[in-house]
Protein backbone atom coordinates (compact mmCIF):
# COMPACT_ATOMS: atom_id res chain seq x y z
CA UNK A 1 0.00 0.00 0.00
CA UNK A 2 1.46 3.51 -0.65
CA UNK A 3 1.88 5.92 1.39
CA UNK A 4 -0.06 8.66 0.94
CA UNK A 5 1.48 11.83 -0.09
CA UNK A 6 2.52 14.33 2.89
CA UNK A 7 2.84 18.11 3.06
CA UNK A 8 3.49 20.68 5.60
CA UNK A 9 0.88 21.83 6.92
CA UNK A 10 2.16 25.53 7.46
CA UNK A 11 3.95 26.12 4.62
CA UNK A 12 2.44 23.45 1.81
CA UNK A 13 6.38 21.97 1.03
CA UNK A 14 5.81 18.43 0.44
CA UNK A 15 7.80 16.43 2.59
CA UNK A 16 9.42 12.67 3.20
CA UNK A 17 7.60 10.16 5.12
CA UNK A 18 10.77 10.13 7.23
CA UNK A 19 11.13 14.17 7.64
CA UNK A 20 10.79 15.33 11.68
CA UNK A 21 11.06 18.94 10.26
CA UNK A 22 10.13 21.14 7.15
CA UNK A 23 13.49 22.58 5.67
CA UNK A 24 11.66 25.39 4.82
CA UNK A 25 9.61 26.88 7.53
CA UNK A 26 11.60 24.97 9.86
CA UNK A 27 8.00 23.52 11.60
CA UNK A 28 8.06 20.11 13.14
CA UNK A 29 5.95 17.86 11.25
CA UNK A 30 3.29 15.89 12.66
CA UNK A 31 2.91 12.18 12.63
CA UNK A 32 1.17 10.66 9.95
CA UNK A 33 -2.61 10.06 10.41
CA UNK A 34 -3.48 7.03 11.90
CA UNK A 35 -4.89 4.17 8.96
CA UNK A 36 -8.45 5.16 7.75
CA UNK A 37 -8.24 8.97 8.78
CA UNK A 38 -7.07 10.82 5.79
CA UNK A 39 -4.17 13.42 5.90
CA UNK A 40 -4.91 16.92 5.01
CA UNK A 41 -5.09 17.14 0.93
CA UNK A 42 -2.57 19.94 -0.70
CA UNK A 43 -6.06 21.79 -1.69
CA UNK A 44 -6.52 22.28 1.72
CA UNK A 45 -2.80 23.04 2.55
CA UNK A 46 -2.42 25.26 -0.08
CA UNK A 47 -6.17 27.67 0.91
CA UNK A 48 -4.21 27.30 4.65
CA UNK A 49 -0.83 28.95 2.63
CA UNK A 50 -3.25 31.37 0.92
CA UNK A 51 -4.04 33.42 4.18
CA UNK A 52 -1.78 36.42 5.77
CA UNK A 53 0.48 34.72 8.46
CA UNK A 54 3.03 36.03 10.46
CA UNK A 55 6.48 35.21 10.21
CA UNK A 56 6.80 32.77 13.24
CA UNK A 57 9.94 33.37 15.33
CA UNK A 58 12.74 30.10 15.12
CA UNK A 59 12.06 28.08 18.50
CA UNK A 60 16.25 28.48 19.81
CA UNK A 61 17.75 24.84 19.90
CA UNK A 62 19.35 24.19 22.88
CA UNK A 63 23.22 23.85 22.93
CA UNK A 64 23.54 25.23 18.90
CA UNK A 65 26.51 27.48 18.15
CA UNK A 66 27.72 28.81 14.57
CA UNK A 67 30.88 27.10 13.93
CA UNK A 68 31.76 28.78 10.55
CA UNK A 69 30.06 30.36 7.28
CA UNK A 70 30.68 30.00 3.27
CA UNK A 71 30.02 32.94 1.35
CA UNK A 72 28.67 33.49 -1.91
CA UNK A 73 26.17 30.94 -2.78
CA UNK A 74 23.70 31.48 -5.71
CA UNK A 75 20.81 29.36 -5.86
CA UNK A 76 18.41 29.23 -9.06
CA UNK A 77 14.52 30.72 -9.05
CA UNK A 78 12.52 30.01 -11.54
CA UNK A 79 14.29 29.83 -15.06
CA UNK A 80 15.86 32.99 -15.09
CA UNK A 81 16.05 34.09 -11.17
CA UNK A 82 18.92 33.40 -8.90
CA UNK A 83 18.75 33.97 -4.79
CA UNK A 84 22.07 34.84 -2.88
CA UNK A 85 22.76 33.17 0.05
CA UNK A 86 25.51 32.90 2.94
CA UNK A 87 25.86 29.15 4.72
CA UNK A 88 25.92 29.39 8.32
CA UNK A 89 27.17 25.92 9.87
CA UNK A 90 26.08 25.35 13.10
CA UNK A 91 26.84 21.76 15.12
CA UNK A 92 22.93 21.21 14.44
CA UNK A 93 22.13 22.51 11.40
CA UNK A 94 22.69 24.33 8.01
CA UNK A 95 21.42 27.76 8.01
CA UNK A 96 20.64 29.70 4.40
CA UNK A 97 20.99 33.42 5.30
CA UNK A 98 19.25 35.45 1.84
CA UNK A 99 21.62 38.31 0.72
CA UNK A 100 19.63 40.49 -1.08
CA UNK A 101 21.45 43.51 -2.94
CA UNK A 102 20.06 46.04 -0.80
CA UNK A 103 21.47 44.22 2.29
CA UNK A 104 25.16 43.85 0.80
CA UNK A 105 25.13 47.44 0.11
CA UNK A 106 24.18 48.21 3.79
CA UNK A 107 27.16 45.91 4.40
CA UNK A 108 29.82 47.42 1.78
CA UNK A 109 28.20 51.17 4.05
CA UNK A 110 28.64 50.06 7.32
CA UNK A 111 31.78 48.61 6.83
CA UNK A 112 33.45 51.89 4.90
CA UNK A 113 31.54 53.78 7.73
CA UNK A 114 33.12 51.80 10.89
CA UNK A 115 36.69 51.89 8.74
CA UNK A 116 36.19 55.86 8.39
CA UNK A 117 35.55 55.88 12.41
CA UNK A 118 38.56 54.05 13.12
CA UNK A 119 40.51 56.23 11.18
CA UNK A 120 41.68 54.20 8.40
CA UNK A 121 42.34 55.88 4.91
CA UNK A 122 41.35 55.19 1.22
CA UNK A 123 43.10 51.77 0.98
CA UNK A 124 41.89 50.63 4.72
CA UNK A 125 38.01 51.87 3.83
CA UNK A 126 38.38 49.79 0.82
CA UNK A 127 39.73 46.59 1.84
CA UNK A 128 36.92 46.64 4.17
CA UNK A 129 34.20 47.39 2.01
CA UNK A 130 35.40 44.00 -0.24
CA UNK A 131 35.03 41.82 2.80
CA UNK A 132 31.77 43.22 3.78
CA UNK A 133 29.94 40.44 2.55
CA UNK A 134 31.97 37.28 3.99
CA UNK A 135 29.37 36.81 6.52
CA UNK A 136 31.74 37.32 8.95
CA UNK A 137 29.20 39.17 11.28
CA UNK A 138 26.84 35.90 11.44
CA UNK A 139 29.64 34.17 13.77
CA UNK A 140 28.69 36.52 16.60
CA UNK A 141 25.05 35.96 15.96
CA UNK A 142 22.47 33.47 17.38
CA UNK A 143 21.01 30.88 15.14
CA UNK A 144 17.51 32.12 16.04
CA UNK A 145 18.46 35.44 15.01
CA UNK A 146 19.71 34.86 11.79
CA UNK A 147 16.88 32.40 10.72
CA UNK A 148 14.60 36.13 11.54
CA UNK A 149 16.76 38.17 9.41
CA UNK A 150 14.90 37.57 6.01
CA UNK A 151 11.71 35.83 5.83
CA UNK A 152 13.25 33.47 2.97
CA UNK A 153 15.79 32.27 5.34
CA UNK A 154 15.39 28.33 5.82
CA UNK A 155 17.80 25.44 7.40
CA UNK A 156 18.33 21.65 7.56
CA UNK A 157 18.94 19.77 9.73
CA UNK A 158 22.61 18.06 9.47
CA UNK A 159 21.13 14.65 10.61
CA UNK A 160 19.54 15.12 7.19
CA UNK A 161 21.89 15.65 5.21
CA UNK A 162 22.61 12.33 2.75
CA UNK A 163 25.30 13.77 0.82
CA UNK A 164 27.57 16.91 -0.18
CA UNK A 165 29.64 17.41 -3.81
CA UNK A 166 31.38 20.13 -4.64
CA UNK A 167 32.87 20.14 -8.14
CA UNK A 168 34.98 22.85 -9.92
CA UNK A 169 34.41 24.14 -13.41
CA UNK A 170 35.76 26.49 -16.07
CA UNK A 171 39.54 26.83 -16.40
CA UNK A 172 41.60 28.31 -13.66
CA UNK A 173 44.05 29.80 -15.76
CA UNK A 174 41.73 31.90 -17.46
CA UNK A 175 40.23 33.19 -13.98
CA UNK A 176 36.76 31.65 -15.32
CA UNK A 177 36.23 28.88 -11.77
CA UNK A 178 33.28 28.44 -10.57
CA UNK A 179 32.28 26.29 -7.87
CA UNK A 180 29.05 23.39 -7.86
CA UNK A 181 27.80 22.09 -4.31
CA UNK A 182 25.22 19.70 -4.75
CA UNK A 183 23.93 18.84 -1.61
CA UNK A 184 21.50 16.08 -0.99
CA UNK A 185 19.14 15.52 1.69
CA UNK A 186 16.38 12.98 2.83
CA UNK A 187 13.76 15.40 1.20
CA UNK A 188 15.42 17.03 -1.79
CA UNK A 189 18.73 18.15 -3.44
CA UNK A 190 19.63 21.83 -3.13
CA UNK A 191 22.34 22.75 -6.17
CA UNK A 192 24.46 26.04 -5.68
CA UNK A 193 27.10 28.00 -7.27
CA UNK A 194 29.78 29.83 -5.78
CA UNK A 195 31.65 32.19 -8.33
CA UNK A 196 34.19 32.48 -5.45
CA UNK A 197 35.46 29.33 -3.08
CA UNK A 198 38.09 28.51 -0.91
CA UNK A 199 37.73 24.95 -1.97
CA UNK A 200 40.01 23.52 0.81
CA UNK A 201 38.79 25.32 4.25
CA UNK A 202 34.91 24.90 2.43
CA UNK A 203 35.52 21.33 2.92
CA UNK A 204 37.46 21.25 6.06
CA UNK A 205 34.77 23.26 7.88
CA UNK A 206 31.81 20.73 5.65
CA UNK A 207 33.91 17.77 7.25
CA UNK A 208 34.38 18.97 10.80
CA UNK A 209 30.07 19.43 10.50
CA UNK A 210 28.90 16.53 8.66
CA UNK A 211 31.89 14.06 8.52
CA UNK A 212 32.56 11.47 5.55
CA UNK A 213 29.48 12.66 3.87
CA UNK A 214 31.39 15.42 2.29
CA UNK A 215 33.08 13.75 -1.08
Amino acid sequence: MNTPAQYCEYCGKPLSAQARFCGRCGRPVAPLAPTGKPLRSLRSVQASVAQPIRQPSPVPVQGESVLGVIPYATRRKGILGRMNFTLVLTNMRILFATQTSQMMKENVRRAKEVARQQGEGFLGQWASMFGANVGQHYLAMQPQDILSEHPDNFFVMNQQVRRVKIMRRGDKAKSRVEYHMHLETITEKIKLVFNQMDERATRQLLQQVLGNVVR
